[in-house]
């Protein structure tokens, strides 16, 4: 996991936490583990206006950092990175990225390839046989190829994860300004709270 720019393990028994390394950055969006290798996003720059999403790879102890593309909402599955694209732009004197949409690449940052053009999407998170994306409308599963899209959640409902059959996500009460994790089964369709008064940042 990550505070601001520096890299943590916990062990999972003890609940002791170290510091692996302290990264060059203004701070880590994300840290997912893949095939013993941590793929991360990181804000390179502070104070200019902009955002600076950049897709890394980096070793568990914390060395061979390599820069794969521009994007965030990183998941990882079947060998290949699905992420939400963005482009670099200069405005003035900052830099833009507007979202392009939801791409894949494999786990090197070759191969790129366009899956959903979108300009409000937002969050990606991939199953191995689905994604599931939510834009500024709402949730929508569609195949790995791009196809077969369905609404599955509302606007103020927003994926979060998921894992072991389970769709996770945030229900937002706008009037009280705090949301709610709920757990969804992707079979039956049977909804479960987990937990109240939460926020996600995406």
């Amino acid at each position: 996991y990550s505070i601001y720019n520096t890299l943590y393990k916990m062990n999972l028994k003890t609940g002791k936490s170290y510091v692996v390394k302290e990264l060059d950055c203004f701070n880590i969006r994300s840290v997912k583990y893949y095939n013993q290798k941590l793929y991360i996003v990181i804000d390179e720059y502070a104070g200019t206006g902009g955002s600076y999403p950049y897709i890394e790879c980096i070793d568990v102890d914390g060395n061979n950092q390599t820069r794969l593309g521009v994007g965030y909402s990183v998941t990882i599955a079947n060998n290949k990175i699905y992420y939400i694209k963005q482009k670099a732009e200069k405005s003035s004197d900052t830099e833009v990225y507007p979202s392009m949409g939801i791409y894949s690449m494999d786990l090197a940052g070759q191969g790129e390839k366009k899956i959903l053009s979108s300009s409000t999407v937002s969050k990606v998170v991939c199953d191995g046989a689905s994604i599931f994306y939510r834009t500024d409308k709402g949730t929508y599963q569609m195949s790995l190829t791009g196809n077969n899209r369905k609404k599955i959640l509302s606007a103020s409902q927003s994926i979060i994860g998921y894992y072991d059959n389970m769709i996770y996500y945030e229900s937002y009460n706008y009037k009280k300004q705090i949301g709610s994790l709920y757990a969804k089964n992707k079979k039956t369709g049977k909804v479960k709270k987990i937990a109240t008064d939460i926020m996600q940042y995406v």
